[in-house]
């Protein structure tokens, strides 16, 4: 049996934050729809390979999607195909840049997982991951006296090593996750053009149970608001900074 569809309700409650100017909920809400319509894509491409590897033609499928076959061959196998509810019309992605800086959080995370031996990506792992950037996030840490030696350390003596091998990707955690988004909603809250490093950190802090949290305030002895505040500080002074570029006169 279908999962129940996500209710209006529970749809606005999830962008009805407290800590979201009117504003910001709207460009939330943009991102939300682009979320919604891109997964729901997602779905669609699942079946229609399926249908494919079953042996339906493309004038079949295209029938059930309303489109010709021509239509439904260019929005599935084309090298450049259009993008969105099945290439009628592209789709917009308002907040769905990540910078360089991100990305390498991410691999970044997967790397300290694999090295560690552990079977999934914690939020430990970007927080470790983060330690080695150069850019807002790296800088504002470095200030704060956390740095990537002792991060390590404290994770060691907190969980140890893993028996899992160092090849292949590790899923995210269920706090990875919820920093992850969290992260989205402070780049819109800063009204920044791409999600960065430095909102993982400041998501991590938000989140402020996972285990990055816990080194950071139980090892490091650092307070969760002041590592906050280190990073708006910073964006405050130089605006959000390509990693390793001198900071705005």
């Amino acid at each position: 049996m279908s999962s129940p569809l996500p209710t209006i309700s529970r749809l606005i409650a999830s962008v009805d934050t407290t800590e979201f100017t009117d504003l910001d909920r709207v460009r939330a809400a943009v991102v939300m729809a682009d979320d919604l319509g891109t997964l729901g894509d997602q779905v669609v491409s699942h079946f229609v390979e399926a249908a494919r590897h079953s042996g339906c033609s493309w004038s079949q499928i295209g029938e059930q999607l309303g489109v010709s076959k021509q239509a439904a061959q260019q929005a599935f196998v084309s090298p450049t195909p259009r993008r969105g509810r099945f290439g009628r019309r592209p789709a917009v992605r308002r907040h769905g840049r990540w910078s360089d800086d991100a990305k390498a959080v991410i691999i970044g995370a997967q790397e300290e997982s694999g090295a560690l031996g552990h079977d999934h990506v914690g939020t430990e792992h970007l927080l470790l991951a983060l330690t080695r950037g150069t850019g807002t996030a790296a800088t504002a840490l470095r200030q704060i006296g956390v740095d990537h030696t002792a991060v390590r350390a404290h994770l060691d003596e907190l969980i140890g090593r893993g028996t899992v091998g160092k090849s292949g990707r590790r899923p995210f955690g269920p706090r990875t996750k919820k920093v992850l988004e969290l992260a989205v909603r402070e780049s819109i809250h800063l009204q920044h053009p791409e999600l960065r490093a430095e909102h993982v950190l400041l998501a991590i802090v938000r989140e402020g149970e996972g285990m990055a949290a816990q080194i950071l305030v139980q090892k490091v002895g650092v307070d969760l608001a002041q590592v906050r505040q280190t990073v708006l500080d910073l964006l405050r002074d130089g605006g959000p900074r390509t990693p390793g570029a001198p900071p705005s006169a």
